[in-house]
């Protein structure tokens, strides 16, 4: 029998957090999850359904559904605007302590202390800011992130150009924004990025048939099961051209002109483009609030997410990592980590003592 006195902390209240939520919940055990933005649901839910004629298993919808379910359930609290500024455990049988500083935007900031018998990390990534490229991003209006994108086909329907409000006749998206780039030090794949910015020029493609599509990459990362299938409809769908621009410039009525080197022409080659997607990738967002958490003797994870080593370290002292935390990930590969570090914190949690449920306190007010 799950003991429903135990409870848990989780840090994101996006897909993996989430999950792991309800997860637990399905066990009777409460938990409270710690969210800095102002609602919950991680990237996750700011992304666009992408079904045409049928479900393209693009995500949006599982995002969705996961976080109804968690807003649901009364046995998961979900606090928004918060951070925590302090994890502590006083012993390896001992439970958790976390300060947890809320702002509320009508209210005074406040600080919470809450306890917990296991602490799950799901902190998630930041996307990367492609003003690091020389792609003109927060310098041409016409120049957007694939998540900008998702956000507007999800209210608009269509692909907009900022600058004048119109369907763009012709648009081109840029892959491996930030990752794959040796020059960053970012090796990884983002995962996520291919299987977004082909769904979306399909969905362009089917809703607006006249937009001419572009597509630069290094090499398409595979998405969803059937693959093969999707893909070699899109590609017959669009213009794929295998290279990355070096270059991106303003031109008359705030089109924009890209440029690359062709390996089989040996030639350099030029494109005009109504509107420019660039496909950001997935970085590290360190969680800050493990330090003390973390054994000091642990040497520093270059790509700056857990690695496995690390995740293992830490189970064993109660706190579990979930979603792309760790590295990135799709949103069912975080739904499912999710619930992965929920079954291994109700493990953890038959090992220790029973304690009465926590409360929260407000440990002080400040002005």
């Amino acid at each position: 029998m799950p003991d429903k006195d135990k409870q848990v902390l989780i840090v994101g209240a996006g897909p993996a957090g989430l999950s792991a939520a309800v997860e637990l919940a399905g066990q009777h055990i409460g938990s409270t999850l710690i969210e800095k933005a102002p609602s919950p649901g991680g990237h996750g839910v700011r992304l666009a359904c992408k079904a045409a004629e049928e479900c393209v298993k693009c995500g949006a919808c599982a995002a969705e559904d996961i976080l109804k379910r968690a807003q649901k359930d009364p046995r998961i609290e979900i606090i928004t605007n918060a951070r925590i500024k302090e994890i502590q455990k006083k012993s390896d049988a001992g439970r958790f302590t976390a300060r947890i500083e809320r702002s509320p935007g009508d209210a005074a900031p406040e600080t919470l202390e809450i306890s917990a018998d296991a602490v799950i990390a799901a902190s998630g990534f930041s996307p990367f800011d492609p003003e690091k490229k020389p792609y003109g991003y927060k310098k041409f209006e016409n120049v957007i992130t694939g998540l900008a994108l998702e956000e507007m086909i999800r209210a608009e329907g269509l692909p907009l150009r900022p600058s004048d409000g119109k369907p763009p006749a012709r648009m081109a998206f840029i892959q491996c924004v930030g990752s794959r780039d040796s020059r960053l030090g970012h090796l990884w794949c983002s995962r996520i990025c291919c299987g977004s910015a082909l769904r979306m020029a399909a969905l362009t493609r089917y809703r607006s048939p006249e937009t001419e599509i572009s597509f630069f990459y290094i090499d398409v990362q595979h998405f969803g099961r059937d693959f093969e299938t999707r893909f070699e409809k899109i590609r017959n769908d669009i213009e794929m051209i295998r290279a990355i621009p070096g270059d991106v410039f303003e031109i008359e009525e705030k089109n924009l002109s890209l440029s690359w080197f062709d390996k089989k022409t040996e030639k350099s080659l030029e494109k005009t483009t109504n509107l420019l997607v660039l496909s950001a990738g997935m970085t590290p967002r360190a969680p800050a609030f493990l330090n003390g958490l973390i054994p000091p003797d642990t040497p520093e994870q270059d790509a700056g997410f857990l690695p496995d080593a690390l995740r293992d370290e830490m189970a064993g002292r109660g706190v579990f990592c979930a979603g792309t935390v760790s590295g990135p990930m799709t949103i069912e590969e975080s739904s499912a980590d999710g619930a992965l570090a929920a079954f291994q914190a109700l493990t953890y949690m038959k090992k220790t003592p029973k304690k009465n449920k926590p409360e929260h306190s407000n440990e002080k007010k400040q002005s």
